[in-house]
């Protein structure tokens, strides 16, 4: 310890901070606050006569932490909290920081939505490797965020593994999801959704373009829509896709009662057109073939 202060460093060997709280806010204009409150502080000269000392940090503890989160963009303002925030941080000046954390989002009357996450932030080169694991996640906690799309997530819940990289404006990621009763409806039409999804991203975000592929496994499904497709239920299919196709092999369902097996493929996305190829074996008396019966 007194070799660096003949070379004016204080050494923090592990720097320890609990029940730390932060005060979140995105203002309606979209930015944040805590930006403002860094800009002010390198602004802001350093009272008296400067400091030939550097403080070294080679650790960083935070437990028990919380983060009040408030978006203003939205009418109303849309506020979550972050609790049990862990994290420790390590710091390989210049090269990198690493760190991990797990925290809780409180729900009312459910299990807290739980995120854990490991990663490291490569200095020189600007660039991000992370995984984080989700549980328990609602997506109608944050209907705000895709209100525009015009689907309403109206309950379920979803589990997602990420493991991504950030570099240079570009984000390369495999992730792994599992949504359970998952409602989502748009007008008239509602889908309840049980899968198990793998798939590889990449984004852009100067150029807004996407490319992904992946696999879903579907089971124990049912939409409920209008007319003689008003209920389809026990859907199950092992669906391929990627950014301009989908294809649904061994798809089965009840539709009316009536046991079905398809095999469904849309070739371009951008201009969706269904090939629908559909059978099924039933007798000509049952109830469900009444609606066509001739007079």
């Amino acid at each position: 310890f007194i070799l660096p202060l003949f070379k004016k460093q204080i050494v923090l060997p592990n720097l320890k901070l609990r029940a730390l709280e932060v005060y979140a806010e995105r203002r309606p204009d979209r930015a944040f606050n805590l930006q403002e409150l860094f800009l002010k502080w390198q602004a802001s000269p350093a009272p008296g006569p400067v400091s030939a000392f550097r403080f070294l940090v080679y650790k960083a503890t935070l437990t028990d932490g919380q983060v009040h989160f408030r978006d203003a963009t939205f009418t109303p303002a849309l506020s979550k909290d972050i609790q049990d925030l862990d994290m420790v941080a390590r710091f390989s000046l210049p090269s990198s920081i690493k760190f991990n954390l797990s925290a809780a989002i409180p729900v009312a009357g459910r299990e807290p939505m739980q995120v854990d996450g490991q990663g490291e932030f490569r200095l020189a080169e600007q660039d991000l490797v992370a995984k984080v694991a989700i549980q328990n996640f609602l997506p109608r906690e944050f209907m705000p965020y895709y209100k525009q799309t015009g689907v309403e997530v109206r309950e379920g819940f979803m589990d997602g593994l990420f493991d991504f990289e950030l570099k240079q404006g570009t984000v390369y990621a495999d992730i792994e999801l599992k949504s359970r009763e998952l409602w989502l409806g748009c007008k008239d039409v509602s889908l309840c959704l049980s899968a198990d999804m793998r798939f590889s991203l990449l984004y852009n975000f100067e150029e807004k373009q996407a490319a992904f592929s992946g696999k879903a496994l579907v089971f124990n499904s049912q939409f409920l829509g209008t007319g003689f497709f008003n209920q389809v239920k026990d859907i199950s299919a092992e669906v391929v896709f990627n950014d301009t196709e989908v294809s649904a092999q061994n798809l089965k369902a009840l539709i009316r009662d009536i046991p079905v097996q398809a095999r469904a493929i849309v070739n371009d996305l951008r201009a969706p057109l269904i090939q629908l190829e559909l059978s099924s074996r039933f007798p000509l008396a049952s109830e469900a073939c009444r609606p066509f019966a001739c007079s």
